[in-house]
């Protein structure tokens, strides 16, 4: 009869190390029931079919692994397809589990019973049909790879048009933006155009309202007795010649020089007292009318000459209206006297 380490020996052809030796105490434990060695060597060669079982098992499994690397290369190339092929890695190695705990069960129980070795047979059978499954599931993942990669063609196909269409447009506005350039280019030089236009029309303005000025300045020194006589009585135009030489000694050369470039300059009555009007003349009146007219007039005052400021004109804004009121500046607008404000 064989030896335990002779036993072992032979089942090291086809287990490893701790299943050889479990099996060959297991052996050696039920020699009474192994009646001859026809019996022993029957047992022996299921033992070895189940080897080689086992060994067509692990290498398909490995064929698996190593189609599951292929599939993983391809996978990464493609994120989208990550997540399906890692659960497929997971349950390979999930039935890898199954398997290796599947063939331990076997044997420990291959020394028990006859029963046990075909139980473990069909078991086998259930996991190479479960092997095939995941073959068949292998092909549909590659050939899913391989739909992907056509998929990622027609996208790369598609930037690429994407890209063409880019180019034309940036063109487009390259050509755009010149003739934004251009256009405004032109567009400065027609602004500088009505600038200079405006500044000469203004000029223009500005000497027609001279013009105008003087022709109202000239009708007024014979008209302003009749403009203000509801309101003031004796009134008559004078020149500042006529009181030099009571002005003088009593104004700086400068007050009296700006004296001299009064508009008019007039004498009334104004309840019974005996005043000086001292008045600037324009088409529209201005803010500057009604400075200069109460200047002048505060020259007036400070020789000691009671003073009236008025400004005479045929327009006059309402802001400047508003400073007159307020400043105490009577206003002559188009021959009739405006009533002072309290």
């Amino acid at each position: 009869m064989a030896t335990i380490p002779q036993i072992r020996n032979r089942l090291l052809e086809g287990f490893p190390e701790p299943q050889a030796d479990l099996l060959a105490h297991v052996f050696v434990e039920s020699q009474d029931q192994l009646v001859t060695k026809a019996e022993l060597n029957e047992l022996t060669g299921v033992v070895k079919d189940l080897a080689v079982a086992q060994g067509r098992t692990e290498q398909r499994v490995g064929e698996l692994v190593v189609a599951q690397g292929r599939t993983e290369q391809r996978v990464e190339e493609l994120a989208v397809a990550q997540g399906r092929t890692e659960q497929r890695v997971e349950e390979l190695a999930l039935a890898q589990g199954r398997t290796e705990q599947r063939v331990e069960e076997l044997a420990l129980a291959q020394g028990r019973t006859e029963q046990r070795v075909e139980e473990l047979a069909v078991a086998q059978g259930r996991t190479e049909q479960r092997v095939e499954e995941l073959a068949v599931a292998q092909g549909r993942t590659e050939q899913r790879v391989e739909e992907l990669v056509i998929a990622q063609g027609r996208t790369e196909k598609r930037v690429e048009t994407l890209a063409v269409a880019q180019g034309t447009t940036e063109q487009s506005l390259w050509a755009l933006t010149e003739s934004h350039n251009q256009t405004q280019q032109e567009l400065r030089g027609l602004t500088k155009t009505v600038q200079e236009f405006v500044a000469e029309q203004k000029k223009m303005r500005i000497r027609l309202d001279d013009s105008d000025g003087r022709t109202l300045e000239l009708l007024l020194r014979t008209r302003l007795p009749a403009y203000l006589g509801p309101h003031m009585r004796k009134c008559r135009v004078i020149t500042v010649e006529q009181i030099l030489d009571t002005v003088e000694g009593r104004l700086t050369i400068e007050e009296i020089e700006d004296l001299l470039r009064i508009d008019i300059l007039a004498t009334a009555e104004v309840d019974g007292t005996l005043m000086h009007l001292a008045g600037e003349v324009s088409r529209t009146a201005h803010k500057q009318d009604v400075v200069r007219a109460l200047r002048r007039a505060e020259h007036l005052r400070k020789a000691g000459l009671p003073t009236i400021a008025f400004v005479a004109c045929d327009a006059i804004t309402h802001k400047t209206a508003e400073l007159a009121s307020r400043e105490k500046v009577r206003v002559l607008i188009k021959g009739r006297l405006l009533p002072e404000t309290a």
